[in-house]
């Protein structure tokens, strides 16, 4: 790769980086407006039932946990991932990664 295509990814990698950066900073500000915690609500629904069609044997105490356990791990690997310089390839490992823990720890897999 030629040294100003280097720069473009590096700055691109900083940039978005630095934009994850910013959009905690927006969602600590939204956290206590309704529209977001219609989201959240929202977000927990899908997942919950997502959890509910995958382990339909499972307690709703499991079920609740379980949610919570899926919600909390993407929402903070993903919040540490977009604060790294990484690339596609490397998002994309941790994406896998991620998918792959979650599933066998849920017994989705």
């Amino acid at each position: 790769m030629g040294s100003s295509a280097t720069s473009t990814a590096g700055r691109s990698r900083s940039d978005v980086r630095e934009l994850g950066a910013g959009l905690q900073e927006l969602e600590i500000q939204f956290e206590d407006q309704p529209e977001y915690r219609a989201l959240d609500r929202q977000v927990h629904r899908l997942f919950s039932e997502l959890l509910r069609e995958a382990l339909p044997n499972a307690s709703r105490a499991r079920l609740e946990f379980s949610t919570q356990l899926l919600i909390t791990t993407l929402e903070s690997v993903g919040k540490s991932v977009a604060r790294r310089s990484l690339s596609p390839r490397q998002i994309a490992r941790w994406a896998d990664e991620c998918a792959a823990m979650l599933c066998k720890h849920l017994e989705l897999c």
